[in-house]
């Protein structure tokens, strides 16, 4: 897979350990202007799509870890996230 065709263009300059501040793949950028449109007419946000994102998230990321989606917790941080489990009536 050419990865490098997913970023920039750099116009010549060239990014090394970045961190934080990297360069969005096209796709991530798309991705954040679709969620800027929601908010601008969050009517257009069908509840279909708007748990879908979530699901899609949570499948995406457990393949990646070679985790159970049922494992993947999304939270806004590591400590909101660690009492869901204890605090999540069952």
């Amino acid at each position: 897979m050419d990865c490098a065709r997913n970023f920039g263009p750099f116009e010549g300059k060239t990014w090394i350990n970045c961190s934080h501040q990297g360069a969005l793949p096209p796709v991530a950028v798309e991705a954040v202007e679709e969620a800027i449109r929601w908010k601008q007419a969050p009517f257009n946000l069908t509840s279909d799509r708007f748990t879908e994102v979530p699901a899609v998230l949570r499948q995406t990321l457990a393949r990646l870890i070679g985790a159970d989606q049922k494992d993947i917790v999304l939270a806004n941080s590591a400590s909101y996230g660690l009492h869901l489990p204890n605090d999540t009536p069952r």
